[in-house]
């Protein structure tokens, strides 16, 4: 979730590789983590991260632990906390318009 963290996404390309499997776990991790604490929404916005930098790692079972958790499992007040949060960094000065597209096409409309 840091500072170091993106930088390290950003250029992974040039990172020993070593460190190419940091994503992998890390959502790994956030994926299991959610499965124990569903109310906590925001681990979702923050696997999106993973997609916002390309990487020499398939995420397409991120993508689809995504949207089978928003369409199957998130309770009714989830999804309107999903909803809220999304608005929150829609109108979030110098939000990442990436992100803004990424949230819509797999949060808010999987």
């Amino acid at each position: 979730k840091g500072r170091g963290r993106r930088l390290r996404l950003i250029n992974e390309e040039r990172m020993n590789p070593k460190y190419h499997a940091e994503s992998y776990l890390y959502s790994k991790f956030l994926m299991s983590y959610f499965k124990l604490h569903t109310i906590d929404v925001s681990l979702l916005f923050e696997l999106l991260i993973i997609f916002l930098h390309p990487t020499s790692i398939d995420f397409s079972f991120v993508r689809e632990f995504l949207e089978s958790v928003v369409s199957k499992t998130l309770s009714c007040t989830s999804k309107r906390k999903l909803l809220l949060r999304f608005f929150g960094v829609l109108n979030m000065e110098g939000a990442d318009i990436e992100t803004i597209i990424l949230s819509m096409q797999i949060l808010v409309e999987p």
